[in-house]
C-alpha cells in the first residue's frame, strides 16, 4: 500500500523477478485496501504515510480493525522510531524503501510467503 504508483510498479517488477509465485496488487488508499478485502492478501507492503494518515500508528489499527491477519512489512523512507507489538498479525521493519528494491532483501521476504522460486 503505497500513494507513489512508481513505488508500486518498482516494487512488483523486482517482486515478479525475485518469486514468480507472487503477485501484486497495489492500493494507493487504506480504503481501496480494506474495500478489496484484506483477507486475500497473505502480505502487505505498507508505507509510513498513506493520506490522511500520518504515520504506522494511524494506518497499522486500520488493519486491525479490517479483520487483517498475514503478514506487515513497514516501508518508509524515515524511521519514526515506534514500537509495534499490540497487533494480531507479523510486523516486519521498517525496511527503507531503496533496500526493499534489492533482490538480496525483497527475495526472502517474498519466500517467507510464497517459497515457491
Amino acid at each position: 500500500m503505497d500513494d507513489d504508483p512508481i513505488e508500486v510498479v518498482l516494487l512488483s517488477e523486482i517482486g515478479s523477478e525475485v518469486s514468480s509465485g507472487c503477485e501484486f496488487v497495489g492500493h494507493a488508499t487504506m480504503r481501496d485496501f480494506i474495500e478489496a478485502g484484506p483477507a486475500k492478501y497473505p502480505l502487505v507492503f505498507l508505507d509510513r504515510r498513506i493520506p490522511p494518515y500520518n504515520d504506522y500508528s494511524e494506518t497499522l489499527p486500520q488493519l486491525t480493525e479490517a479483520g487483517f491477519n498475514g503478514r506487515v512489512v513497514l516501508m518508509t523512507a524515515y524511521d519514526p522510531g515506534l514500537e509495534f507489538d499490540d497487533y494480531p498479525f507479523d510486523i516486519q521493519g521498517p525496511i527503507d524503501k531503496l533496500k526493499l528494491l534489492d533482490p538480496e532483501t525483497l527475495g526472502p521476504i517474498l519466500d517467507a510467503v510464497s517459497p515457491v522460486r
